[in-house]
């Protein structure tokens, strides 16, 4: 049996992501250099294990915690709530837009599906089916990870898929 062959392959270690888009500009580097010493501490928690990281590319945190997750040296796994050509209508700049892009084309998508009752007509809008698909990727991300990074504000919100929604529901 060749060495290789004996050795157990790692499980890795998946860290999800629910973020708010919205974080205000004076807090962004607080919270990035936060999320760097999170990655440095679980690679020297766990130094063996491949770290994972589950974000939906949505702009602000998602975007902020993906591009430190492939700085750490981990795997990004995106899992997107809408089809892609609808999906890039909610991203406000350009700039935004063209980091999802970089995002996407170093990580592995998933395309979520469409849920039932929903169609690219009906989720083409903001609205209640749009939201759903949003409740959707925000369900695959929390039942998919082992540790979830959530970043928020702390106020109560009952937005459907929204960051204090997906962190109620893992707990």
């Amino acid at each position: 049996m060749p060495e290789d062959a004996a050795t157990p392959a790692a499980v890795p270690l998946v860290v999800g992501v629910t973020s708010h888009r919205n974080i205000p500009a004076h807090e962004v580097e607080g919270i990035r250099r936060r999320v760097r010493e999170f990655f440095a501490q679980l690679q020297h928690d766990f130094p063996t294990l491949p770290l994972v990281v589950l974000s939906a590319l949505a702009e602000g945190g998602d975007q902020l915690v993906a591009e430190e997750a492939l700085a750490a040296g981990a795997q990004l796994i995106a899992p997107l709530p809408l089809p892609r050509e609808l999906y890039v209508q909610d991203f406000q700049h350009p700039a935004t837009r063209a980091s999802f892009d970089a995002l996407c084309a170093r990580a592995q998508v998933i395309d979520l599906p469409l849920l039932p009752d929903s169609t690219h007509l009906n989720i083409g809008s903001h609205g209640p089916e749009r939201d759903r698909q949003y409740g959707q990727a925000g369900v695959f991300i929390a039942r998919h990870c082992h540790l979830l990074l959530a970043i928020c504000h702390g106020k109560r919100s009952d937005r459907l898929g929204g960051t204090a929604q997906v962190a109620r529901y893992l707990l």
